[in-house]
């Protein structure tokens, strides 16, 4: 093979790989999970059950599915650089937290709520880690793309 036939070979993969990313990553339908139907109904406490009883059972059933969850709001923080962002936080027992990031759109709504307000929040589980004892450490449950009311 010829140096020109190696080059045309390689601007052909180039062109390729760059049509697929372009088509199947940058075109990929963004979900509002604000919409999407929950695949879990949950309380706060049985969520952290789930994890306590079985770590990796519990975070293969969840990964990348829409949680909701009715729960007791411990603190509210804001997020990021502008303070544009809230995440909500449930402490249902000593061992976990369950952090969520909400919606840009719900941060006024979620900077006004106190502890021990009673909500109902939707969001996508992203990850979990577990407690660390020899750190001290408790363990975390995370949700992004959350969306809540509060319950009265």
């Amino acid at each position: 093979m010829n140096l020109k036939t190696i080059l045309l070979i390689a601007l052909v993969i180039i062109a390729l790989a760059g049509a697929y990313v372009w088509f199947f990553v940058y075109n990929k339908k963004h979900t509002n999970i604000e919409n999407e139907k929950a695949d879990y109904k949950v309380t706060d406490i049985e969520l952290v059950k789930e994890f306590e009883a079985n770590f990796d059972s519990a975070h293969k059933k969840y990964n990348n599915k829409v949680i909701e969850i009715t729960g007791t709001v411990a603190r509210v923080d804001k997020v990021g650089q502008g303070d544009s962002l809230s995440s909500i936080t449930f402490t249902p027992s000593a061992e976990y937290e369950i952090l969520c990031e909400v919606y840009s759109k719900y941060h006024k709504d979620a900077q006004a709520l106190a502890g021990n307000d009673k909500i109902v929040l939707k969001g996508l589980y992203i990850l979990a880690e577990e407690p660390d004892p020899m750190f001290e450490a408790s363990g975390s449950i995370k949700l992004k793309k959350s969306s809540f009311e509060k319950k009265q």
